[in-house]
């Protein structure tokens, strides 16, 4: 799902006879630790254009924007218990990190690595 906030997206500038507009749109990214519950596992996701490292507690989630209309590729790392991934397709950004792999609501997918 897209969001757009219509102050911050949309920049007006008046040059001349005409005008300009602007409009980034930012992806909305959530990432919630579902690996198994019985094993009480953190789970560490490093997103390369959130450039910061958080920690997630079994249930838990975290969630920020991204601006994809940068050229920076979206790419997470996601690390538990000495197992180390990787993810980067982000169009519907809901993601529950499971063992096997990332899954949304429809379905799971592999891991890249």
């Amino acid at each position: 799902m897209k969001r757009c906030n219509v102050w911050i997206c949309k920049k007006y500038f008046h040059t001349m006879d005409a005008y300009v507009v602007v409009v980034v749109v930012t992806a909305h990214i959530k990432v919630t630790n579902s690996l198994a519950a019985i094993a009480n596992l953190d789970l560490t996701v490093y997103c390369k254009t959130d450039r910061r490292s958080h920690v997630l507690r079994h249930g838990t989630n975290y969630e920020f924007n991204y601006d994809n209309s940068l050229p920076k590729p979206f790419t997470c790392f996601f690390l538990w218990d000495g197992a180390h991934h990787m993810f980067d397709n982000c169009q519907r950004c809901d993601w529950f990190v499971k063992q096997s792999g990332p899954c949304r609501n429809k379905g799971c997918f592999n891991w890249k690595s």
